[in-house]
């Protein structure tokens, strides 16, 4: 703080003051991503191969962990999935969705309170090059019904 005060023109904040600050600018971002979530998760009926694509995550929708009650039918983690599915799906267009990324978005879903929060972690577990996860889920080696 001295520091700051020393090499600034500047009032120094109260913690109080940006805490709050931070609070409410964290809150705004994450309402954006939400949003963002909303229109991303609408993909999957404008081509033949979309449909096709969104059959498939249906199917796996069922196949997702299911002895965990979140994901059996009616839980409360099957429409989450299907959004975040959707919405990684809108975002790589050369993979879009194939069999077993249930898996990495269902787990993400999991852990996290938000449809953002998971759709991020399954977007950077897909396509981080650590992972490569993306590699393979990559096109041809996953598969449709």
């Amino acid at each position: 703080l001295l520091w700051e005060l020393a090499l600034s023109n500047r009032k120094p904040k109260s913690p109080d003051t940006e805490g709050k600050q931070d609070s409410k600018r964290e809150q705004e971002r994450e309402e954006g991503a939400e949003r963002e979530m909303i229109k991303l998760a609408r993909w999957g009926e404008d081509t033949e191969e979309d449909r096709r694509n969104l059959h498939t995550i249906h199917a796996d929708l069922a196949r997702t962990f299911p002895t965990i009650a979140e994901f059996k039918t009616g839980g409360s983690n099957l429409p989450r999935l299907e959004r975040v599915l959707r919405a990684y799906a809108a975002t790589d267009k050369q993979i879009r969705y194939v069999q077993g990324m249930n898996s990495v978005a269902g787990l993400a879903c999991l852990v996290t309170d938000s449809d953002a929060q998971a759709f991020q972690i399954t977007k950077n577990i897909m396509q981080h090059p650590f992972y490569s996860h993306r590699e393979m889920f990559g096109e041809g080696k996953g598969g449709s019904l």
